[in-house]
């Protein structure tokens, strides 16, 4: 029963949930003594014809002496002070008044068994079988006090039943011994039930007061809060204004780039010459619709397609080498004459003007230029020479 106590203090391990447990089951002591008293005296006027009535009032005086005694511990209890026995004395107390109480009990079949009249018999394993099922919820936390006090109140009951009577009496005995097993578990059960209940009121009262503290301190920051809203408020407003403001400066901004891009778009588009851009390779990455009307492709055709793929072999060779020196030296050329292929095959001279485009670290990374077609030029050029 020792160890039994102490592994019951292991399982709450909060020493205030141990005393809230003790609490409890004496709470319940003087509801305990009371039913003990009157079914004493019920046992004394229904057997008082049956039984001798010396016995019968030595006993009720045994079992009067013991629920005075274990109501005279409630009251110590109650008035106990801070120096008084620990609560690990106090069930220890209570443990073994309830074992006292349970060998009391237990002599009553021993003292008023009856062979003759099976009335008693059923009517005395009718009370003890009462008071196994009030205990199995007045001691439910202490478990091995539960199983001694229903053995206690079963056994001896049972054993008179199986060995002094009939089938009937035999049948009964098994059956009480059944009925204080069930009980047992059944109080085992509950008191699981009652620890774990203590446990999560604990819990639940330990969460109340956190929530509580937190609650007060998210007032606090709430004001906090509510005096730096009121203040950054001022701040956003004139920021707000600010910001509005330069969205409209940014708006017509932009509304003048779009105006600017577009008189270019369209300067480019309608010019004559041929505007174009290459990258650091020579490939086409811009070219200007007037190319279709210079070399009869469509810009489409032009950009991804290297500069001299639209030349004379041997022409192509000597624009590459021109483009190569110009494009390490980050050079422009200017007034460059060339010759370039017509989608149906025919020459067209042209003179190309170009700027190097630079990079972010300084590199030459294309070439931005203008081509312009001087066949005719060029053929009168040379006619006026001849004449």
């Amino acid at each position: 029963m020792e160890n039994a106590m102490v592994r019951l203090n292991h399982r709450l391990r909060d020493p205030q949930l141990f005393r809230e447990l003790v609490n409890q089951i004496y709470s319940q002591l003087p509801s305990v003594v009371l039913t003990s008293l009157l079914l004493v005296v019920l046992v004394v006027l229904v057997l008082w014809r049956v039984s001798s009535p010396v016995v019968l009032l030595s006993w009720m005086g045994i079992l009067c002496l013991v629920c005075l005694l274990r109501y005279v511990l409630y009251g110590v209890y109650r008035a106990r002070g801070e120096n008084h026995l620990t609560d690990m004395a106090w069930v220890r107390l209570y443990s073994w008044g309830a074992i006292v109480a349970g060998v009391a009990w237990a002599s009553a079949p021993l003292l008023f068994y009856s062979s003759a009249s099976p009335q008693t018999n059923v009517f005395i394993a009718f009370v003890l079988g009462g008071l196994v099922s009030g205990a199995s919820g007045a001691m439910a936390p202490l478990s091995i006090t539960m199983c001694i006090f229903t053995g206690l109140l079963c056994l001896p009951i049972a054993a008179l039943f199986i060995t002094h009577g009939g089938s009937l009496h035999t049948v009964m005995g098994v059956m009480m011994l059944i009925y204080g097993g069930a009980y047992v578990l059944m109080s085992q059960h509950t008191g699981r039930t009652i620890i774990e209940a203590l446990g999560l009121r604990k819990d639940n009262i330990r969460e109340t007061q956190e929530r509580k503290k937190v609650e007060a301190e998210l007032r606090k920051v709430q004001q906090g809060l509510e005096d730096t809203v009121d203040r950054r408020a001022g701040e956003i407003r004139r920021a707000n204004d600010q910001l509005t403001h330069e969205i409209a400066e940014r708006q017509q901004a932009e509304s003048r780039l779009r105006a600017s891009e577009e008189r270019y778009r369209n300067l480019v588009e309608s010019s004559s010459d041929w505007i174009w851009e290459v990258d650091s390779e020579g490939v086409y990455t811009y070219s200007s619709p007037s190319v279709q009307s210079m070399l009869g492709y469509t810009p489409d055709e032009v950009v991804g397609q290297a500069f001299d793929s639209f030349m004379p072999p041997d022409e192509a060779g000597r624009m590459r080498e021109i483009f190569e020196q110009e494009c390490s030296a980050g050079k422009p050329f200017i007034g460059l004459i060339n010759r370039c292929l017509h989608k149906d095959g025919t020459e067209r001279i042209m003179e190309t003007n170009g700027e190097p485009v630079f990079g972010r670290e300084g590199n030459v990374a294309g070439f931005r230029g203008i081509d312009r077609d001087i066949t005719l030029r060029v053929k009168h050029e040379a006619e006026s020479r001849k004449i």
